[in-house]
């Protein structure tokens, strides 16, 4: 295969990755988002609306609180780093597409390049490391305020060297840890996610890519969401979200009621949802079957 077809390869399987774990990541694990859109295969941007804070949830990042629409950039480079005119340019480019500067002609919107390249000098001030994660605003570099004059700073990123190894182990590590797919599973996951983002991409399936097209998925593939399968199932209680406003402050909470009426998937639940805070507690198991001291040991 000749050096430039091969390169042309070897980004549009580094995109299809990127598209894969963007959709993980804001759709499954951070809930951010209920669908992304996939661009044909000549486009290099994927879209998603990020949905406003739901009242009462807890919020895994700032970022997502307010709603706005992130437009990502995938590219593989193997000339070396990012400096900000090599930025600047991509900002820029565009013929059959929108060049990716109008995007931020609106103020709800951020972008965000993703990227197996590292950055120089001062385009350095934008590396972040994940899809949540925004430069502070005054370390937006000056010398793009000409290229962006609509109030860009703080909605601009690189996300650097993520290379393609970063990329499959984020991806691995979310599908076995987080999503519970069994390791005998993983490759036909992986295989089935990818091939989901690669058919949108080609345009032979709508580009919009939603929350119920990627459960159904990983279920298909023996993995959920919650600490226990039967949790996904859950119907939490009248009182539930008062009991989570109470653990939440306190860190601490005793359920009390008759025999079956759900103290133990309630417990369970809210056990489920602590873990995802941004500072998650440390969770101890006790068994109350071995005396009062067990629970003073604590």
């Amino acid at each position: 295969m000749a050096g430039g077809a091969k390169a042309a390869l070897d980004g549009y399987e580094y995109q299809l990755g990127v598209s894969v774990l963007a959709a993980l990541r804001l759709m499954l694990i951070t809930k951010s988002a209920s669908r992304i859109t996939l661009e044909p295969a000549n486009e290099e941007d994927l879209e998603s609306d990020l949905e406003p804070a739901t009242p009462g949830r807890v919020q895994p990042s700032a970022n997502v609180a307010d709603g706005y629409k992130l437009v990502v950039q995938v590219k593989l480079r193997n000339s070396g780093p990012w400096s900000i005119t090599d930025f600047e340019a991509l900002l820029k480019r565009g013929t059959t597409r929108r060049p990716a500067k109008h995007h931020l002609d609106d103020p709800g919107t951020r972008y965000l390049l993703i990227t197996n390249a590292d950055a120089s000098g001062v385009a350095r001030d934008l590396l972040i490391q994940g899809l949540e994660e925004w430069p502070e605003e005054q370390t937006f570099p000056a010398s793009l305020s000409g290229t962006l004059p609509h109030g860009p700073e703080g909605r601009i990123a690189i996300w650097g060297v993520l290379t393609e190894r970063l990329l499959d182990l984020e991806i691995n590590d979310i599908l076995g840890s987080l999503l519970r797919v069994p390791q005998s599973r993983q490759a036909e996951c992986r295989a089935r996610l990818r091939d989901e983002a690669r058919q949108r991409m080609r345009g032979t399936s709508p580009g919009v890519w939603t929350r119920e097209d990627l459960l159904s998925i990983i279920r298909g593939c023996g993995g959920y969401l919650a600490s226990a399968p039967q949790l996904e199932a859950f119907v939490p209680p009248g009182n539930y979200q008062a009991l989570s406003d109470l653990l939440e402050r306190r860190n601490a909470l005793v359920i009390t009621g008759p025999s079956g009426t759900g103290k133990t998937w309630t417990a369970l639940a809210l056990v489920d949802q602590a873990r995802q805070r941004p500072s998650a507690p440390e969770i101890i198991q006790v068994n109350v079957n071995n005396g009062r001291g067990s629970v003073g040991a604590v």
